[in-house]
């Protein structure tokens, strides 16, 4: 068996990574800020029907205005969680991966080191985002990256004999959903 893949990997694929393995990364973070969010609620009622009630329309508004700006620029939105969690992960680096499909297993090579993945030890893949990811049974994970630098063979053809050994697809992680309920979608 001849097929043999070779592609850059880099931060714009370990983010992807990031959000397989976290699906509930931004409701957690949303969670943690709803005290602080509660707060500053709580103080803008207090605030503005004080105003309110004592006639103060001006300040009024002008609470009213300082309380929108600091929630629109401050509130937790996925765009800007999302951003951060991107500028986290570093400067754009690319590293050059080869991998081949050998009749024993997967050989993965990153800068000359060579690891090698047994058919026995792969539980289940699943393409995320243009990106195919291989469960591993010591819940590892692999990934394989989206532009193929060898143009006779891609990841559509290395799905396929994931099927062929009997290598379930996993299901897509779900998106958005209760932390509390926080259970593992890969198995």
């Amino acid at each position: 068996m001849a097929l043999v893949l070779e592609y850059d990997f880099g931060t714009e694929e370990e983010f992807v990574k990031f959000r397989l393995q976290n699906p509930h990364a931004y409701n957690s973070h949303w969670y943690s800020q709803r005290e602080t969010i509660g707060y500053w609620a709580a103080l803008a009622i207090v605030g503005g029907v004080s105003a309110f009630m004592a006639g103060h329309y001006f300040v009024l508004a002008v609470f009213v205005v300082v309380f929108a700006i600091y929630a629109y620029r401050q509130g937790p939105t996925p765009k800007r969680y999302w951003s951060l969690v991107r500028k986290s992960f570093g400067e754009n680096r690319k590293l050059r991966v080869r991998f081949e499909v050998l009749d024993e297993g997967l050989r993965q090579t990153v800068c000359d080191m060579q690891s090698f993945i047994p058919w026995s030890a792969i539980r289940g893949f699943v393409l995320f985002e243009g990106i195919l990811f291989i469960q591993l049974a010591s819940e590892g994970m692999t990934a394989v990256g989206r532009r193929n630098l060898v143009p006779t063979s891609g990841i559509d053809d290395l799905m396929r004999v994931l099927k062929e050994y009997s290598i379930e697809e996993l299901p897509q992680p779900p998106v958005y959903a209760d932390p509390a309920s926080e259970a593992s979608w890969i198995g």
